[in-house]
């Protein structure tokens, strides 16, 4: 078995319910009865350290992930850090070496917990290259360049890998001498600990340091016996090496080191964590930056987020106009609130359907705190087509977060468009008359603000017998209202149902008798503030009263659809409509003879006649210019009523 399998193995054994007790584990203080026997996680002793990989070779920047590194090191509360050396860029005059001493030494002390440092190329050579290099400094700043210490059960053993200060020759130049080796031998023999780590900067162990006598080493930690883990740095990148015998090798890759664009992969900045046990050990990888502590979440600042966030920091004045012919232009006025204590960088941009003259379509700055800004907009339109004509300006802040977070709040603002110059046929004969044919696939789209508390919504239509639900004419997202050809339910699929929405539910009126379907019908949904009303073909259905006031929503009205969260059409609707208004006042409590076809008056919001097409719109008789646009294949055709 694969050695990460095996520990799920034995991760999945451990928590398996009553097996624990079997082991010994005490059982959990039970406050209910059940079949399932928990028992305590035991006492395992553990402790952990924290490697850090190379600091330098990278740019400046380095220094910052070192302190970064830091900060993380501290919240995982280890027990100590382990370096693997080029800790400082080095390679310079002793005043440069001392200068850089200093300051990795001053973030490393804000670790609060013991950290032992490895000796590497670039913390002992100088330049101009001499023989004995910045060994003396070394010494007298960092500590033996070769040691070791116990903590709990374990041995930690520190190597010196560069003992020649040359790279010319890695047979002769990369040995341990006989010196160290003798060391070695006789630091293990003075402990009885029962694990080994052994750290040194150089992975000799690896191919590119063939020719080395790192088998000499290896022999003496073989013979040892004892479970050693040795770990290098050097080469940048991370690398498992897996185990030979009683040694298991990593090779760690950079924490603020040149970043190597050979092994991409396994060359970003992290630490890793070492859990020990007496019985084991495992390793994580944790990218810097990528742990951070409970005190970068106040909730006095999310709470001032949030509060920003749902204000009108972003807003939107004017709409465009559109006419049969091109060239009206528009002026708009994008208004941004900044936050009160913070500077807030942002960004906007305009997304406009083809045609559309913008006098700037992407702009960004930095939002002071307190600061309103207004920004001008002009906007050219095209000549009037089939094409909704669409504008949106999408408005992005940057909110900063404690620990040099940043929270990226995001607004989107539709600029309304309103059509001009558009005259809408009236009402045709019965001889002459328009519907608007639907194929189960279209829809027409109206952007209908809402109207007053009363309402009516009343249209003609005929269509294939339902088999699931369909809108007929809705604008309904856990708001608003509508009338669907079937109610959904799957129990009685000859009954149409209205909806209407308040703070309290829905209002569901279904229809009370059946009708032939492929028959034109009259339906209306009235409300006159306190009751809900159906009626089909005049006749009263239902009625509900509300026990809340209506609930409103900014999404378009669609004819022949529902409407989703995202203003898209659904749950389409198979046959034909006529005659489609809409108003803010309940035109029928009783029952009522419907009319063959509508005439608009002070209270119609919305009134379509589907008798013609204007420049590729559906026209709208009530005297708002809220002209229907075309989703998918809805066409007007002649039929006789």
């Amino acid at each position: 078995m694969p050695r990460i399998r095996r520990r799920l193995a034995l991760l999945t054994l451990a928590l398996t319910p009553g097996l624990a007790m079997a082991q010994g584990r005490a059982p959990v203080r039970q406050g209910t009865e059940s079949d399932v026997s928990l028992t305590a996680p035991g006492t395992d002793e553990m402790f952990s350290f924290v490697v850090f990989g190379d600091r330098t070779g990278g740019p400046r920047a380095g220094v910052k992930v070192l302190e970064d590194a830091v900060e993380m090191a501290g919240w995982l509360d280890a027990d100590f850090v382990m370096m693997v050396g080029d800790m400082i860029e080095g390679y310079s005059d002793d005043r440069s070496w001392l200068k850089e001493k200093d300051e990795f030494k001053g973030i490393m002390n804000r670790l609060g917990r013991p950290w032992y440092p490895v000796a590497g190329n670039h913390d002992v050579y100088e330049r101009p290259h001499t023989p004995e290099g910045h060994v003396a400094l070394y010494k007298k700043h960092f500590g033996p360049l070769y040691y070791s210490f116990d903590h709990k059960w374990a041995h930690v053993s520190v190597l010196f890998s560069d003992e020649s200060m040359s790279f010319s020759n890695p047979s002769e130049d990369q040995n341990m001498s006989r010196e160290q080796l003798e060391w070695l031998r006789n630091d293990l023999a003075s402990t009885d600990a029962q694990r080994l780590y052994v750290f040194l900067h150089h992975p000799r162990w690896t191919p590119r340091y063939s020719g080395s006598n790192w088998d000499e080493v290896e022999a003496v930690l073989q013979a040892d016996g004892r479970p050693v883990t040795v770990f290098a740095g050097h080469i940048h990148y991370l690398r498992d090496d897996g185990v030979n015998g009683n040694i298991r090798y990593y090779t760690m890759g950079v924490t603020g080191g040149h970043q190597m664009d050979s092994h991409e992969a396994g060359t970003f900045h992290n630490i890793a964590q070492v859990t020990v046990r007496r019985d084991g050990d495992s390793m994580a990888i944790f990218p810097v930056k990528s742990i951070r502590s409970p005190s970068d979440f106040p909730g006095l600042l999310w709470d001032e987020m949030a509060g920003f966030r749902r204000s009108p920091w972003a807003s939107l004045a004017g709409e465009a106009v559109i006419t049969p012919e091109p060239g009206r232009r528009s002026e708009l006025t994008l208004t941004l609130r900044g936050a009160p204590d913070t500077d807030l960088p942002y960004s906007a941009a305009i997304d406009a359907s083809e045609g559309w003259g913008l006098s700037q379509r992407v702009f960004r700055g930095v939002l002071g705190a307190g600061q309103t800004l207004t920004v001008p907009i002009q906007a050219t339109a095209p000549a009037l087509s089939e094409a909704r004509p669409a504008l949106q300006v999408s408005v992005r802040a940057v909110y900063p977060l404690a620990g040099e977070q940043e929270q990226a709040i995001m607004r989107r603002l539709d600029i309304p468009v309103r059509v001009e110059g558009l005259v809408a046929k009236g009402a045709a004969s019965s001889s002459d008359n328009g519907v608007l044919r639907l194929n189960g696939r279209s829809a027409v789209r109206v952007d209908l603000p809402e109207p007053r508390e009363q309402l009516t919504l009343e249209f003609w239509a005929t269509g294939r017998t339902p088999t699931g639900r369909a809108g007929a004419v809705s604008k309904t997202e856990s708001s608003a209202f509508g009338i669907f050809w079937s109610d959904g339910t799957g129990n009685d699929s000859t009954l149409p149902t209205a909806y209407l929405h308040t703070r309290a539910g829905y209002l569901t009126l279904p229809a009370s008798e059946p009708w032939a379907w492929n028959e034109w019908t009259h339906l209306a949904l009235t409300f006159d503030g306190q009751t809900a009303r159906f009626f089909v073909n005049g006749r009263l259905q239902s009625e509900a009263r509300a026990q809340a006031a209506r609930t409103f929503n900014a999404l378009p009205m669609y004819i022949g659809a529902d409407v989703d969260r995202n203003a898209a059409p659904t749950s389409y609707f198979t046959g034909q409509i006529d005659e489609v208004r809409v108003s803010d006042v309940a035109r029928y409590t009783s029952d009522f003879a419907p009319a063959h076809a509508f005439s608009r008056d002070d209270q119609t919001v919305l009134l379509m006649h589907f008798d013609e097409k204007a420049h590729g719109v559906f026209p709208d008789d009530s005297g708002h210019d809220r002209h229907g646009w075309a989703v998918g294949g809805a066409v007007i055709e002649r039929e006789q009523r």
